[in-house]
């Protein structure tokens, strides 16, 4: 079967995200430096379609504000890791030069964060994150692309969930690559962070149901993604349940907030369709 040069994109864009779902979510620094590695690669290759390159600038000058605001965050953060001479750090952050003090360290220069090499990996996670956007908006730019990410950030949704209910029901062993020391009752899968896992699973919740909205407006038709239904609604089943079970207070409100914004939203829609029914009868 031959693939279209866009598809092949797409399926490194699941690839690279499916990585980090496994692995970035339990922290590790030498993956964070191959993730960056990869999307900057991946980001050089999109420029070199015109079409994704268009799509690139169009994403930069709709979104300049922004991009500028993120660019100077990540600019503070260079600046936490980056050597300074003790005066200049001084003025900036004393606590740290009292802490310098109170080890009797002497030297010439040292940054303002505590951990820099710790602080290094953050930086790519945030430029890697950045990345990950614009590639996104350059290779999804047909709403079908959009419905395949949608499902596909579903699916894998599913997968994280599945894997920290089974571990939590087996009382949360360690297992390979996966540690569960850190939250031995709660559902935590790949991650190693409860309140981090939540938050993704809340992300696959929203693609969800905005996939099966997407599929009930009539883009599509029913006999084409019937099974797609039955598919997204088990995958939201087994997101619900690995987002309660995670006890992350900030997973579950934002469950809940999720959850009221779609009733309301469903309930005003199906208002106006009714209003509207009243108004063609009469």
């Amino acid at each position: 079967m031959h693939l279209k040069k866009n598809q092949l994109y797409k399926i490194f864009f699941y690839v690279l995200i499916s990585l980090i779902v496994i692995f970035n979510g339990g922290n590790y620094d030498l993956f964070s430096q191959v993730n960056f590695i990869l999307i900057s690669f991946f980001l050089l290759f999109c420029f070199k379609n015109l079409n994704y390159k268009a799509h690139i600038n169009k994403f930069y000058f709709d979104n300049k504000k922004i991009i500028i605001i993120y660019l100077i965050f990540l600019s503070y953060l260079l600046f936490q890791i980056l050597p300074l001479p003790i005066d200049i750090l001084e003025f900036f952050s004393p606590t740290k030069i009292q802490l310098l003090k109170n080890l009797d360290y002497s030297t010439r220069f040292s940054s303002i964060s505590l951990n820099p090499g710790k602080s290094y990996f953050i930086l790519l996670n945030y430029i890697s994150l950045i990345l990950y956007l614009i590639i996104f908006k350059a290779i999804f730019y047909k709403e079908r692309h959009l419905l395949n990410f949608y499902f596909f950030l579903s699916f894998i949704s599913f997968i994280a969930s599945a894997v920290a209910i089974y571990f939590y029901l087996i009382g949360n062993p360690d297992f390979l690559f996966i540690k569960n020391i850190y939250y031995s009752n709660s559902s935590t899968g790949f991650f190693i962070n409860r309140t981090v896992f939540a938050c993704f699973l809340n992300l696959g919740f929203l693609s969800s149901i905005e996939y099966l909205n997407l599929l009930n407006s009539g883009n599509k038709k029913l006999k084409e993604n019937y099974f797609h239904k039955i598919y997204i609604r088990l995958f939201l089943l087994f997101i619900t349940i690995g987002i309660i079970t995670s006890f992350s207070r900030i997973g579950n409100f934002l469950l809940l907030v999720l959850i009221l914004i779609y009733m309301s939203r469903f309930s005003t829609a199906s208002a106006l369709l009714s209003i509207k029914s009243r108004r063609g009868s009469t």
